[in-house]
């Protein structure tokens, strides 16, 4: 596996792809939490096709994580939430590759689904979710206005905002605690942040730096989506 060293490469979890390609909108799931399965059939056959694929070797996967299991092959859940608990693979540990489909996530970057979509399914560029696509390059003449330029980088900005948002609200809820109402931080301890920070830092390495963080944090604060008790 590859680690990321750079916010700028586009690597999407396996639920996303899976809704994407499926036609889902993602803002209609929770995605993170535990995989949506059986939310509907067709976003439900995307995912075994694509996680059969990395276990195959097909696709290259940047990051992965298993349900923690315990020794009857049970998935061991939150006592308070009742949802899965995961545990982040070291690189080396291949182990993910035996598991069932519904006990993994894994994250993978856009230009392999491209590759993925055409050459196990001959897909057409067309064929393929816009956000999986390669974009034309526009000629020297067809330069892009500054002013579609920052228009594009604003329209970025916010999907990727969004998408921040909804992981540290998803976050929040899947380690028991409700987002409009979470304890404050006691003396000696992390609080409750400080614990989802280091959560997203770990699964969610193709949305989050520290520094990011903090700011999608303050943001949904600003907005009241997120406050202490």
């Amino acid at each position: 596996m590859t680690n990321l060293f750079s916010g700028s490469i586009t690597v999407w979890s396996s639920e996303e792809i899976s809704l994407l390609m499926a036609g889902a909108d993602l803002s209609d799931f929770k995605t993170g939490i535990n995989y949506p399965l059986g939310h509907f059939d067709a976003q439900n056959s995307a995912y075994i096709r694509l996680a059969s694929a990395a276990q195959e070797g097909w696709i290259q996967v940047r990051w992965v994580e298993v349900a923690d299991l315990n020794e009857e092959g049970e998935v061991n859940r939150d006592d308070a939430t009742g949802l899965f608990k995961w545990l982040t693979l070291p690189d080396d540990n291949e182990a993910w590759k035996s598991y069932w489909f519904g006990h993994i996530r894994f994250g993978v970057h856009w230009r392999e689904i491209n590759r993925w979509l055409k050459d196990e399914f001959g897909a057409r560029e067309t064929d393929i979710p816009e956000v999986f696509r390669f974009q034309p390059e526009p000629e020297e003449s067809e330069s892009p206005s500054p002013t579609k330029l920052v228009e594009a980088n604003s329209q970025k900005g916010l999907l990727k905002s969004k998408r921040q948002g909804n992981a540290i609200l998803a976050t929040l809820r899947e380690m028991g605690y409700e987002p409009t109402g979470y304890p404050k931080q006691k003396d000696g301890h992390s609080g409750v942040k400080a614990d989802v920070r280091n959560k997203l830092l770990s699964s969610r390495r193709d949305l989050f730096t520290e520094k990011s963080f903090d700011n999608a944090w303050q943001r949904l604060r600003n907005e009241g989506h997120i406050h202490e008790k």
